[in-house]
């Protein structure tokens, strides 16, 4: 660091340059035959916290003469060891000898700028520049790029040069940072009490609101078995349990008003009672149509009628809101506890697939959203059922209508709505399904949901003076397929979707007329399946002695199944006949004509020729079981046979050949020559069809 100069001073001699030099290195003070003039005085150049070499006096007497090289290298290891590094900091002394007291004092003792000279940290800054040039210019720089030593920064000479604080300024910096960092720690604190207080705030205000919603909701408990009495009411009303059975089951405009009057028994105290119910229109799914309404929702709006149509279109608000919940299926619910005035609240209709068809409003004022929303959710699957229900009942009227004029024979064609067919003994067994009686004139289907719950019973009943025939079979075993697949088809759609129309109907009747000789074969298997064959070939096998309808009986059964007439004279012959295994022959016979047409049509004219003259409704009103079982399949036989051949002739034209129309082409289908079986196959159909 290079010394202060005072301006005013002159140009040195070479005695002053010399005490200029000796500073350089440290030696501060001169020797004691030299004496400093009082008209030059210069200030120290170290800074104070840095201390030079040791004087001359301070070294050894036997120091290396000036300017070999053990003096520049000795002066080179003393000014590294006393110049600052690149962190402002001196190094530690590395010093060959201990100081003596004389020379520490003369270390402490630096010169350095007087603080009251200096008015500035600008006049500092300025000072430490002037002393940086005059190392690095003066004849102190040429000796520091001599030894090859860097010299030091501005930044290091202003950090030496700077002014030292006293105890109490450090102290009362260090309480002033202590104070700043306890006032963020204060201001840290009051934020998070703030944020607490806030919290808690809210927290008072959800608990208060919490504790007025359940105050609330208990006002509201002693009302819920009205709820619950009223929306089992809607319930009964929609099954047809409080109709009476003289009166046809509710449609869905009924079900509609009674979910609104239901509505206004469970809450009869807010008034006035406005409520309206809607559904998708049948013809137009972009559409709604007023079902129900309330006189006070009318009176609120004019659209709010009975048979309005409402457009998705519109921009009404409240025909926005009804296809809003329309086509997201979520409600409005705007009154928790009906205290609202102004409030309306609008709940979908959902079927039991979740889709909705329907919206069902209250308000205003709306009753209490628990209330509305569990009537919507049960009114939704009831209103469903009765639209599916009148779809039902729509298709039957018109298959009774079709029976009627179809048949000439027929009695009485009746559809009874809700009814059960009642289960009988497991004595009267009939060998085709949906046949009651003895003599198989009564037909009976009954048509339920896929979950069991009954829709009604389609019973046909033949005349009195008209056995039944093959046609008649034809007609009400194609018929009934028709009608439970078509229920199955209504179960599955959507409120207001189409119902197929009636010429779908005919197309599907021809189907399943063709499909009818495979079904009726298969009918006839099952219910045979169901007997007990030792049970009635054993007590069969045990009379000794049958009457002439018996044994006429028994002998055409044989027949049927391909044995020879001739061979059957007298009643022995048929005992030795009677074995477990006729049961299994008469459910494996296929009276599908097929390749074996003509053995098919032998075996029926001969079933024909013996049992001519048979009494048969003596047989099924006084015989006993065995016998009644074996009069009802021969019976059932030959009318599945009549069917059978008359649908596979229609689609094989080339069966028509082995129906022969002249008497001696019928003649050689069947090998007998007595003259009593020389009818032909056709008289002996006609007298078949005359029984």
């Amino acid at each position: 660091m290079s010394t202060w100069r005072n301006p005013s001073a002159s140009a040195r001699s070479p005695r002053k340059k010399e005490f200029a030099t000796n500073r350089l290195f440290g030696r501060n003070k001169p020797d004691e035959n030299e004496r400093r003039t009082k008209t030059h005085q210069y200030a120290p150049s170290p800074a104070p916290d840095i201390a030079g070499p040791p004087s001359p006096a301070a070294l050894p007497h036997d120091m290396p003469k000036r300017g070999s090289v053990s003096f520049w290298r000795n002066l080179r290891g003393s000014l590294q060891a006393h110049m600052p590094n690149e962190g402002g900091e001196s190094p530690r002394r590395r010093s060959v000898r201990k100081p003596t007291p004389r020379n520490q004092s003369r270390r402490q003792s630096r010169i350095s700028v007087r603080r009251s000279s200096i008015a500035s940290i600008e006049d500092v800054t300025g000072r430490v520049k002037l002393m940086a040039n005059r190392v690095l210019h003066g004849r102190r720089g040429a000796v520091v790029r001599k030894i090859g030593i860097a010299p030091p920064s501005e930044a290091t000479l202003l950090e030496m040069n700077k002014p030292k604080e006293s105890e109490a300024q450090v102290a009362m910096k260090k309480q002033l940072i202590e104070m700043e960092k306890a006032a963020e720690r204060m201001k840290r604190k009051m934020t998070c009490l703030d944020d607490a207080v806030d919290a808690a705030q809210e927290g008072m205000d959800e608990m208060k609101g919490w504790v007025h919603h359940m105050l609330e909701d208990f006002k509201l408990l002693p009302k819920k078995p009205m709820w619950q009495q009223a929306i089992l009411h809607m319930c009964e009303y929609a099954a047809g349990i409080r109709v009476s059975a003289d009166q046809p089951l509710p449609t869905v405009s009924p079900v509609a008003e009674e979910v609104l009057e239901q509505l206004r028994r469970g809450e009869p105290n807010i008034l006035p009672h406005s409520s309206v119910l809607a559904m998708v229109h049948d013809a137009q799914s972009s559409e709604l149509q007023v079902i129900a309404a309330t006189p006070e929702a009318a009176s609120q709006s004019a659209r709010a009628k009975k048979g309005a149509l409402w457009n998705s279109a519109s921009k009404n608000a409240l025909s926005m809101e009804f296809f809003q919940v329309l086509r997201e299926g979520k409600p409005m619910l705007r009154s928790p506890h009906g205290t609202n005035p102004l409030a309306r609240s609008l709940v979908p209709l959902n079927d039991r697939e979740g889709r909705c068809f329907g919206v069902l409003m209250s308000g205003a004022p709306a009753l209490p959203d628990e209330f509305v929303e569990a009537m919507g959710r049960t009114a939704g699957p009831m209103l469903e059922r009765v639209w599916k229900w009148s779809k039902v009942n729509a298709m039957m009227v018109v298959a009774c209508t079709w029976v009627r004029k179809l048949s000439d024979r027929v009695a009485s064609v009746e559809w009874r709505e809700g009814v059960r067919i009642k289960k009988e003994s497991g004595f009267n067994w009939q060998p085709l399904f949906h046949h009651t009686g003895d003599d198989m004139k009564k037909f009976q289907l009954e048509l339920r949901w896929s979950d069991g719950v009954p829709l009604g019973v389609f019973q046909v009943k033949i005349s009195e003076y008209h056995d039944i025939s093959h046609g008649m079979m034809e007609l009400l075993h194609s018929i009934a397929p028709l009608l439970t697949d078509t229920v199955s088809d209504i179960e599955k759609m959507a409120v207001a979707d189409s119902v197929p129309a009636m010429q779908d109907f005919g197309t599907a009747y021809d189907n399943a007329r063709m499909l009818l000789p495979r079904k009726l074969q298969s009918q006839m298997k099952q219910q045979l399946a169901e007997l007990n064959s030792y049970q009635i070939v054993s007590e069969l096998k045990g009379y000794n002695e049958v009457s002439e309808d018996t044994f006429k009986l028994m002998l055409g059964v044989l027949c049927m199944l391909g044995r020879s007439r001739k061979s059957f004279k007298q009643w022995s012959h048929v005992k030795a006949q009677l074995k477990a295994e006729l049961i299994a022959d008469m459910v494996a016979l296929d009276v599908r004509a097929g390749k074996k047409a003509s053995e098919m049509m032998k075996c029926w004219a001969e079933s024909l020729r013996a049992t001519r003259g048979l009494n048969l409704d003596w047989l099924l009103a006084g015989g006993s079981f065995p016998v009644q079982v074996m009069t009802k399949w021969l019976l059932a036989i030959r009318l599945v046979c009549q069917v059978v051949f008359a649908i596979e002739t229609e689609s094989n034209p080339a069966l028509k050949n082995t129906k022969a129309c002249e008497p001696k082409k019928r003649l050689s289908l069947i090998p007998v020559k007595d003259t009593e079986n020389t009818e032909s196959l056709g008289e002996l159909l006609q007298m078949e069809g005359d029984v």
